[in-house]
């Protein structure tokens, strides 16, 4: 079964967190450079509070996608948990522009 990128986070906001991931991995094995499945799966890394992954994740996300705000806004919030605040600062201010 494939399934899409929006089925995947719906699973995510359904609070069906590893069928997300599987979901999102899927993606990823399919399209490695699908920016939304990295934001995505950069997420649930910060919810589990492995927020060097998230970041990694996420910067992989924007390097293919910079425009993204929401993925922006998430960085700033992982780099607030990881202890720099200028990072963060500067990930809310891209999301702002």
């Amino acid at each position: 079964m494939s399934i899409n990128l929006e089925e995947a986070i719906k699973l995510h906001w359904a609070g069906r967190f590893a069928a997300a991931e599987s979901a999102y991995r899927s993606i990823l094995s399919i399209e490695p450079q699908n920016s939304g499945a990295l934001q995505y799966l950069g997420l649930l890394r910060a919810r589990e509070g492995n927020w060097n992954a998230a970041a990694e994740l996420l910067d992989k996300s924007l390097a293919i996608n910079p425009n993204a705000a929401e993925a922006h806004f998430q960085r700033g919030i992982v780099h607030e948990a990881l202890g720099r605040p200028a990072d963060a600062a500067e990930s809310y201010g891209a999301a702002l522009d």
